[in-house]
C-alpha cells in the first residue's frame, strides 16, 4: 500500500472529498468504480498487529444524537424526520442505478446527505475490517452496556490490550470524569417520532441482524 495515500488523506479538501480520495488517490483504487483499498488497509500497511477496539451503540439512537450533535439542520423532531425521508429517497435512487457500496462511497450523493444514516449499517462496515484482520484482533461492546458498567468494561479494554488493570484510586478518577460531546443541542432535543423510528427500524433491521450473526451474539440485536 502506497504511504502517498495516508498523507494525502489527511489533506483532503472538500472539492475531491474523502470519497473520491480514496478512489482516485490510492494507486490500487485506479480503475475501479468502487474503492478496493480503504481504511482498513491503510492501517495493516501502518500497524498489522493492531488491536481494535469497537462499540457500537443502537443505531437509531446514534443517528439522532449525532444529528443534534452537528447542529447543521433543523434540530427538531420534525426536521429530523424531512431530513432522513430525503437522505433514504436519495439513496433509493442511486441504489436503483448502482450497488449500495458504491452509493455509499459515492461523493455525489455525500454532499446531499443530512443524517450520517450509513455509519449505522453496522455489519457493512465490519465485513471490510474483517476481510482484512482477524476477528481475535477485536474487542466488540456495546454504548448501553458500557454506560452501565464502566469499570467493568474498562477492565476487560486493558485486558485485550495486554495493559496492567488500574489501582482502584486511578480507576474511581476516570469514572469520575465528565461526559464528553453533551453540547447543549443534545440537552435541549425532543424525543424522536414513532414514525421516524418505523422509518429507521425498517432500514437498519436487516443490518442489526447481519451484525449478530457475525458476531455470534444476540446482545447487537436491538429488538424494536
Amino acid at each position: 500500500m502506497c504511504l502517498r495515500a495516508v498523507l494525502v488523506y489527511k489533506t483532503c479538501n472538500k472539492k475531491s472529498g474523502i470519497f473520491s480520495l480514496l478512489r482516485d488517490m490510492i494507486p490500487q483504487n485506479k480503475g475501479f468504480h468502487e474503492p478496493k483499498y480503504v481504511t482498513p488497509h491503510l492501517i495493516r500497511h501502518m500497524n498489522p498487529n493492531v488491536k481494535l477496539i469497537v462499540i457500537f451503540r443502537d443505531p437509531l439512537e446514534r443517528l439522532y444524537s449525532h444529528y443534534y450533535h452537528r447542529g447543521r439542520n433543523i434540530l427538531t423532531p420534525e426536521g429530523f424526520h424531512n431530513a432522513v425521508v430525503e437522505d433514504l429517497i436519495n439513496l433509493h435512487r442511486c441504489i436503483q442505478k448502482a450497488s449500495l457500496r458504491h452509493c455509499l462511497y459515492s461523493w455525489e450523493l455525500r454532499k446531499k446527505v443530512k443524517t450520517l444514516y450509513s455509519a449505522g449499517m453496522y455489519s457493512l462496515h465490519l465485513r471490510k475490517w474483517l476481510a482484512v484482520f482477524p476477528q481475535d484482533r477485536f474487542l466488540f461492546l456495546k454504548t448501553e452496556e458500557f454506560s452501565a458498567d464502566m469499570a467493568g468494561h474498562l477492565r476487560t479494554v486493558f485486558k485485550h490490550l495486554g495493559l496492567r488493570q488500574l489501582a482502584d484510586d486511578k480507576m474511581a478518577r476516570i469514572l469520575k470524569h465528565p461526559r464528553g460531546n453533551v453540547g447543549p443541542n443534545k440537552l435541549k432535543a425532543m424525543p424522536m417520532w414513532n414514525s421516524t423510528r418505523r422509518i429507521l427500524s425498517r432500514l437498519y433491521t436487516p443490518f442489526v441482524h447481519e451484525l449478530a450473526m457475525i458476531l455470534q451474539d444476540e446482545r447487537f440485536l436491538w429488538k424494536y
